[in-house]
């Protein structure tokens, strides 16, 4: 039997590849593989044993020269230049920043906060306490230290927030029409019985008639914004309210709400704000006169002389109030008149009043039917302060604060 032919020889034992056989490019319907350069030079055919006309892909690359080296370079240096050498736009950047930031710079230009590079002054939070205090009949010596200092971190919040508001807004180019600021104008200046009192209240926040608009121009701006970026809130049913009111009455002491005693009032106020002098007095005792001696008509008096914009057109009629919804130095002097009874001329922080008591309601259990309409306010009002209080929390991390409360 003849031997079995021998296997052809293994060409990667040793053996030269056949340097006649096609190469992938040079087959019938074949296509270049697509790949990236360094696979495609691998590719190509060479004899191992023909180092001279290999080509090494690696050493081909690495002659390319450095661009990218050569580009961190020169960023590199610039930037060194910029902090070190010149004193370039970054380096004062740099340095502004760390200046609006320095507790000490803080100090001792009288910053309190800085908000997105523009600044509170101690001067400007004296004021705005002072006004907080004012609308609640209260000056600085009325509080102690601890509640002074409480009073004037919550102002400074306040005016942070009024500040990031102001910045978004402006940033977006929001605006309000002419006759949106007019109609804010007029609420504001509604408040006061004569132009002499407008001008003293701007006065005391250092406002002409041109800044004090531009500044309700401001706040007109910063409400719309504001009001423009929250949802509508959810309507508060009378199933919710009752739901509230019967999850609340269950939770509390007495099993059931009550309600307080109430008064029904009108009064004639006259303000000393600006115009604390002897004569405001003697015109209170003599309207006090005229009430009680002559039997003049409270309602008409109210309307001719009372500086509460709120009640004189309605002849000073105040509505229903209890204790806990009015300041005891107004509500003391009249807790035990009866329906029909006209208290003497007296002094609260605002100013004098002339106070008669129309009707009285005792404290009793409070239905569903008595608590409806504050419960449902309530709910509301509670769920746009929630939708508020989240928004400026948003608006807050995107800002840079920075709060010295050694100033505080």
């Amino acid at each position: 039997m003849p031997d079995p032919p021998e296997p052809p020889a293994d060409s990667s034992e040793g053996e030269d590849p056949d340097d006649s056989a096609p190469s992938p490019a040079d087959l019938p319907g074949a296509e270049w593989p697509d790949k990236p350069i360094r696979s495609r030079l691998r590719s190509l055919p060479y004899s191992r044993h023909d180092t001279a006309s290999r080509v090494d892909p690696d050493a081909i690359v690495g002659r390319r020269f450095p661009w990218r080296m050569l580009l961190y370079g020169i960023v590199l240096i610039y930037l060194l230049c910029d902090l070190q050498l010149f004193n370039g736009p970054l380096h004062r950047a740099l340095e502004k920043r760390r200046d609006l930031t320095s507790a000490d710079r803080a100090i001792e230009r009288g910053w309190v906060a800085v908000v997105n590079g523009e600044t509170i002054s101690l001067a400007h939070l004296d004021r705005a306490v002072d006004i907080h205090l004012h609308l609640r009949g209260k000056t600085r010596a009325d509080l102690s230290t601890s509640a002074l200092r409480h009073t004037r971190g919550a102002v400074l919040q306040q005016l942070i927030d009024d500040l990031v508001v102001a910045h978004h807004a402006a940033g977006r180019d929001h605006t309000v029409s002419e006759a949106t600021v007019d109609a804010m104008v007029a609420r504001f200046e509604s408040q006061f019985k004569n132009s002499e009192q407008l001008e003293l209240r701007s006065a005391a926040q250092h406002f002409d008639a041109e800044g004090r608009r531009a500044r309700l121009r401001q706040l007109a701006i910063q409400i719309d914004w504001l009001e423009s970026h929250l949802a509508s809130a959810p309507q508060v049913t009378e199933e919710i309210a009752r739901q509230w009111f019967d999850d609340n009455r269950a939770a509390g002491a007495e099993g059931g709400f009550v309600a307080p005693e109430v008064l029904r009032a009108r009064h004639i106020f006259l303000s000393t704000l600006g115009n604390d002098t002897p004569e405001l007095e003697a015109k209170a005792r003599d309207l006090h006169r005229q009430l009680t001696e002559e039997g003049a008509d409270f309602a008409q008096l109210a309307a001719s002389h009372s500086q509460d914009q709120r009640s004189n057109k309605l002849g000073g009629d105040l509505n229903w109030f209890s204790r806990e919804r009015m300041p005891a130095d107004f509500y003391d002097p009249i807790a035990d008149l009866q329906p029909g009874e006209i208290s003497d001329p007296y002094r609260s922080r605002l100013g004098w009043h002339i106070v008669e008591v129309t009707d009285r309601r005792p404290a009793r259990e409070a239905s569903f039917e008595d608590m409806r309409d504050e419960i449902i306010a309530y709910l509301e009002s509670e769920d746009r302060r929630q939708k508020i209080d989240d928004f400026l929390k948003n608006l807050r991390r995107a800002s840079n604060i920075a709060v010295f409360p050694e100033q505080l």
